[in-house]
C-alpha cells in the first residue's frame, strides 16, 4: 500500500474555534511542506496523484519538471500553515517537481491557521510579524517562533549606527546565513535533531545573551560554536585553543559561577 502525504483536514480540526492570519508571500522550506488540502488520500509522499496515471497527467508533470530544471519562473504556490508545517492548497505538481529535483525553497502565499485558545502559537505568530515589520526580513523560518524576539535582540547589537533595515539586511547576509551553514555541518544537527539550523542559531544566541550580553565581536562563528559546545559538554572533532576562545570560556564560566553563588 502506497504511503500518502498528510491531510490538513486531519491535522486541523475546523470544528474548534480558530482564526486565519494572512502571512503573505514568503519563501518556505520544501522540507516543511508535509501535506495537502482537499486531496486527502489522493497524493503519495512525492505529491503525485495516485488516481491519475494517464498521458495527460504525465505530460503536465514532465512539463513542470522541464521548466523548473531550466529555472523558469513559476507563480507562488498557496499553502496553509499550522504548527510549523505547510499544507498545499494549490501547487501540488510544483511541489512534486521540487522534491524530485531537490529544490530546497519555493515562493508561497501563506495563510496561518491557529486555534483561538492556543496562546503560545498566537504569541509566536505575532512575534514573527513584529520581526518582519521591523527588519524587512520575511524569509527567516523558525519552528519555535518565540525565537524571533532573540533574533531582534541580536540584530540590535549588530552595527547599531546603521539604519534598522540596513542593519538587518547586513546581519542576515554576513552573520545569520553563514552561521546557519556552519551549523548544518556541525555535530549540533545531531544533538538538536528536532530543530533546524535557524532554531539552533537562536539557542546559541540565547546562551551568549544570557551569560555575556551577546556573542563576542570580532570572533569567528566557528569559535562561537566551539564555545557553546564546550559549555554544554558536546564532543568536538577539533578543540580550538585561540585566545578569543579562552576568553569566551573564562567570561562564561566566571559569570555562571557567580550566578550559582547568588
Amino acid at each position: 500500500m502506497k504511503r500518502m502525504v498528510q491531510c490538513f483536514e486531519e491535522a486541523f480540526d475546523t470544528r474548534k474555534p480558530y482564526i486565519v492570519m494572512d502571512a503573505g508571500l514568503r519563501v518556505v522550506s520544501v522540507d516543511r511542506i508535509v501535506g495537502t488540502v482537499g486531496k486527502c488520500g489522493e497524493l503519495d509522499t512525492r505529491f503525485r496523484d495516485i488516481n491519475r496515471g494517464d498521458r495527460a497527467e504525465r505530460t503536465r508533470r514532465e512539463k513542470i519538471l522541464t521548466k523548473m530544471a531550466e529555472y523558469s519562473e513559476f507563480p507562488p504556490i498557496d499553502v496553509y500553515l499550522h504548527r510549523g508545517n505547510y499544507y498545499v492548497a494549490d501547487g501540488n505538481r510544483r511541489i512534486s517537481a521540487c522534491k524530485i529535483l531537490g529544490v530546497e525553497y519555493i515562493d508561497a502565499n501563506v495563510k496561518e491557521y491557529i486555534y483561538r485558545d492556543d496562546e503560545e502559537l498566537i504569541n509566536g505568530s505575532l512575534s514573527r510579524r513584529k520581526f518582519e515589520q521591523e527588519t524587512g526580513l520575511k524569509h527567516v523560518e523558525l519552528i519555535n517562533e518565540s525565537g524571533y524576539a532573540v533574533l531582534l535582540k541580536d540584530i540590535s547589537l549588530y552595527s547599531p549606527n546603521l539604519p534598522v533595515l540596513d542593519r538587518a539586511k547586513e546581519w542576515y547576509s554576513t552573520i545569520f546565513l553563514p552561521a546557519c551553514e556552519q551549523i548544518k555541518d556541525s555535530e549540533l544537527m545531531r544533538r538538536y535533531h528536532a530543530h533546524n539550523p535557524e532554531d539552533i542559531f537562536v539557542i546559541i544566541a540565547c546562551f551568549y545573551h544570557e551569560f555575556m550580553g551577546g556573542a563576542p565581536q570580532n570572533v569567528s562563528f566557528g569559535t562561537i560554536i566551539s564555545g557553546f559546545k564546550f559549555a554544554h559538554r558536546i564532543p568536538q572533532r577539533k578543540f580550538l585553543r585561540t585566545v578569543p576562545f579562552r576568553f569566551i570560556h573564562r567570561m562564561v564560566f566566571n559569570k555562571a559561577r557567580t550566578i550559582k553563588k547568588l
